[in-house]
């Protein structure tokens, strides 16, 4: 990544909600939690974030969408392969699993940015991962189009792990992360763990590259 869009992207930092990762609002600093995740029971356990998703980080995240600008998803990457390290000390991961897109998605785009964020994660901590674990049921809108309550209906029911009961229990799964480019609602990553759950996985984690700002 050159040195003028690296030195434009921000770090989370430590004021971080400790549910979500979103950077906190001075507001909730004593309680260490967002303005979302106060008002709603998440279903995954934590999800760990790197960078803002400010206007230089949506720069990025749409050329390495739909530009192909695949140097700058391996630098990012890389960055939340860093930043979950030291959490693995507390935390133990048996699988990764990337959010998947539609099948109609995935040919126009010809790949799906999370399962390369998820490949490179997985070599840099050395655990495996699964792309075939969860599958998108639907084609939805896209996410970046909608309010905040659009997404929420928007990904009901838009996932699925229907053959991830037999996979888990023969391997011995417990606990999962789930890795997405993007968090701002969470949304997706409440879809994608309720999916998982309902394989009796025990626990769902969620890893993002970059995080929407409390509110």
């Amino acid at each position: 990544m050159c040195e003028e869009c690296r030195e434009k992207l921000e770090y989370i930092g430590k004021h971080s909600c400790h549910k979500c990762g979103k950077r906190l609002a001075p507001s909730n600093y004593e309680n260490e939690i967002c303005t979302d995740c106060s008002e709603k029971l998440r279903l995954f356990e934590q999800c760990f974030c790197v960078f803002q998703y400010n206007k230089s980080a949506r720069k990025i995240a749409a050329d390495f969408k739909y530009k192909h600008r695949g140097d700058k998803l391996e630098a990012v990457s890389f960055a939340l392969a860093a930043r979950l390290r030291p959490e693995l000390k507390d935390i133990k991961i048996d699988l990764i699993v990337p959010v998947p897109i539609h099948k109609s998605r995935l040919k126009e785009r010809g790949y799906n940015q999370a399962e390369i964020i998820a490949e490179i994660v997985g070599r840099a901590l050395m655990i495996p991962v699964n792309n075939e674990l969860l599958t998108r049921n639907s084609q939805t809108s896209a996410q970046n189009k909608l309010n905040r309550n659009q997404r929420i209906v928007n990904l009901r029911q838009a996932f699925s792990a229907e053959n991830a009961k037999e996979i888990v229990k023969e391997a011995g799964i417990e606990n999962i992360l789930i890795i997405d480019d993007i968090y701002t609602t969470g949304a997706t990553m409440e879809a994608s763990a309720e999916a998982l759950l309902a394989a009796e996985v025990k626990k769902v984690y969620g890893a993002c590259i970059f995080a929407g700002p409390d509110k």
